[in-house]
């Protein structure tokens, strides 16, 4: 992630409201994720309703679809079946100590950068 610019106080404000944007942009999409550490797909999941009576007369075949269902009581929802999570794959240390191996060393913790920014932002 860029830094926000220090000087105007204009280009910082721009910074953060793009940042804010792409932030939103990120959250309401509902494809399929990449977790790019582990290579792990997790697929969007999509909701099927049933009653409580279709719930318990076809149990088997809804479990074995393997996707989320909502039962409902009266058109009310009571209850979520979700499938099992998938094993994630082992994260390869080599690689990780591959790709952060040109990343500088932080000499300011995080907590204090943050506040740092805060404080440089607001005064």
């Amino acid at each position: 992630m860029t830094t926000p610019p220090e000087d105007d106080p204009a280009e910082v404000a721009e910074f953060w409201r793009l940042t804010q944007e792409a932030l939103a942009k990120q959250r309401s999409r509902r494809a399929v994720r990449y977790d790019h550490l582990d290579g792990h797909e997790e697929p969007d999941m999509s909701e099927r309703t049933v009653s409580i009576a279709e719930a318990k007369a076809h149990l088997s075949e809804l479990i074995a679809a393997g996707e989320q269902v909502v039962v409902t009581k009266r058109g009310v929802p009571v209850a979520t079946i979700l499938p099992s999570p998938k094993p994630k794959k082992k994260l390869d240390l080599a690689w990780l100590e591959e790709a952060t191996k040109d990343i500088p060393y932080q000499h300011e913790d995080s907590e204090t950068l943050l506040r740092r920014m805060r404080d440089d932002y607001r005064y």
